[in-house]
């Protein structure tokens, strides 16, 4: 193990056991210990009602590493990082820890609400193993980087939710412990507090304390991370390069050659007037594909059925890069033509591209349906991913640039004068 390794699990797992009871009374115990004898069970723990949140994980964390962590909803994120802070014991494997540990997994962890802000920080401080004299160096920087001064002497409970997790987060931020462990919390602040987070914790990692964090926004993770890993059902998919795992991660469950299609339709719960049957990318030959080069037109299709006239109606195509950056969004409304009302029946819809328009990346595409008052008909987040790449034609130049667009530009060089 190197030197400056800090974090070191091993063959980790936590089990739950669904439908059980946390703190059962003596009674309890001994009607469950007659049922165990009578149906002659050898163990307690039915294996049918276990829960592997998650299991057989292995990985390092070294020195100054901002590492993030990655996976839908349910693979086991939040239980790893619960297990690393102690919160809650692992039922198999070990991890080794070491530095002091600041944990932000919840909105307020470890507030006292009948605590004003200021006497939450001392608090936090002295768990975290502070002495007051350096918990009074930093109380003015915690109170003006989470921008309650007007309310520091406020208690917690009548702090919005927004204001608890800004203060939550300067906590965390500047009690200088080695090892930084952060859960999806940014997401409750505002637009410019999360960037001032960003800025914080890039700050935090040059100054070589270690952190790691939990976040759905993929531009958060590409900005802050070298190196994330990926959860899934519990298990660790893929540990390495931020860009790789997050494209491998977005790939995940993707259609692979740029056509999803559902015979019967599909459609969001509670909406019966509007369901699509396909959707599909296609170069300007027409074939399905969801590989491009610069110099190809993309189009996009969409097969959609309406069984009742739908007001205002709008389909939305949206285009992001990987890591969550909007490129642009296309909608019918773009064509005065097709605006306003749409009558029942079956419609295929086609959004063309011109070439030289999309320079060299990999992007994911959402469509959405929307009617009156901007309701929704059907949202459809990430569902193909694409990729366009410097393939051109025999009697062009490609030019390798940065950017998500193409530099379509023409240039005219002329020698004015000689000096």
């Amino acid at each position: 193990m190197p030197d400056n390794t800090v974090i070191s699990c091993r063959n980790l797992g936590k089990r739950y056991r669904l439908g059980g009871y946390g703190i059962t009374s003596f009674r309890d115990e001994l009607t469950q210990l007659y049922k165990n004898i009578v149906s002659a069970k050898k163990d307690s723990l039915n294996p049918v009602n276990n829960f592997w949140a998650i299991k057989n994980i292995n990985f390092d964390v070294h020195e100054g590493e901002t590492v993030g962590l990655i996976g839908r909803n349910g693979a086991g994120k939040s239980t790893l990082l619960k297990l690393l802070a102690r919160i809650t014991t692992p039922t198999q494997g070990y991890f080794d820890i070491y530095g002091k540990v600041a944990a932000l997994l919840e909105v307020g962890t470890g507030f006292h609400p009948e605590l004003t802000g200021k006497e939450n920080i001392y608090l936090n401080g002295a768990i975290l193993g502070m002495r007051r004299p350096e918990i009074n160096r930093l109380v003015d920087q915690i109170v003006e980087f989470a921008g309650v001064e007007k309310f520091v002497d406020t208690p917690v409970k009548r702090y919005s939710s927004g204001m608890r997790v800004k203060l939550a987060f300067a906590v965390a931020a500047h009690l200088r412990q080695e090892i930084m462990i952060i859960d999806e919390v940014l997401a409750v602040g505002d637009r410019d507090f999360q960037k001032k987070c960003i800025t914080k914790m890039g700050e935090i990692a040059r100054h070589g304390r270690t952190i790691i964090i939990v976040s759905h926004n993929m531009l958060t993770i590409s900005q802050l991370c070298n190196r994330t890993l990926y959860l899934k059902d519990g298990n660790l998919i893929s540990d390495g390069d931020t860009n790789d795992v997050i494209n491998e991660y977005l790939s995940d469950g993707m259609e692979g050659m740029g056509d999803y299609s559902w015979p019967d339709g599909i459609a969001d719960p509670g909406i019966t007037q509007f369901k699509v049957h396909s959707i599909r990318l296609t170069n300007d030959t027409g074939a399905i594909t969801n590989n491009f080069g610069v110099f190809d037109s993309i189009i996009f299709a969409v097969e959609f059925e309406v069984s009742e006239r739908i007001w205002s109606f709008a389909l939305k195509l949206s285009v992001q890069t990987l890591t969550g950056v909007d490129i642009f969004t296309l909608s019918n409304f773009d064509d005065p033509a097709r605006s306003g009302f749409i009558d029942p029946g079956r419609y295929l819809y086609k959004f063309s591209l011109p070439p030289k328009l999309i320079n060299q990346g990999n992007f994911v595409l959402s469509v959405l349906a929307v009617s009156v008052n901007e309701k929704y008909l059907l949202r459809l987040e990430d569902i193909i991913k694409f990729d366009v790449g410097l393939i051109g034609r025999d009697d062009e130049v490609l030019i390798q640039s940065r950017g998500v667009v193409y530099p379509n530009l023409t240039t005219d060089y002329k020698k004015l004068e000689s000096l």
